[in-house]
């Protein structure tokens, strides 16, 4: 769930995803508002793609993981990978279609950085 610290940083504090073009937006609403990001816990699914495409804007404290897993078509059913950055999709290789891909803290510092 999303919640806001001030005016300028948005914490996460828990996140289940959702809607993959609704967590894109709001990437590009984070880029262009230069809000900063806490990732605090558990994100799963368009969370973690939000994450990667905010990047720049988003840091990660020691307790962060990150569940990855294929995008499913709601009316079809039908599962594709998620596009990631191209430094993230190497590191993660094949996303999983059932279960979860755990990224644990120790992961996540390759990529982003650690909140102060």
């Amino acid at each position: 769930m999303l919640s806001t610290l001030s005016l300028a940083t948005l914490i996460i504090a828990y996140d289940p995803g959702g809607v993959v073009s609704e967590y894109e937006a709001k990437a590009r609403h984070v880029l262009e508002s230069h809000t900063q990001v806490e990732i605090i816990g558990d994100c799963y699914s368009a969370c973690t793609l939000f994450a990667d495409k905010a990047r720049p804007n988003v840091c990660i404290t020691p307790d962060t993981r990150f569940y990855i897993h294929q995008a499913t078509e709601v009316s079809t059913g039908r599962r594709s990978p998620v596009e990631y950055s191209p430094d993230l999709s190497e590191y993660i290789g094949e996303q999983p279609t059932n279960g979860w891909l755990l990224l644990t803290y120790d992961d996540l510092t390759l990529f982003w950085s650690t909140c102060k």
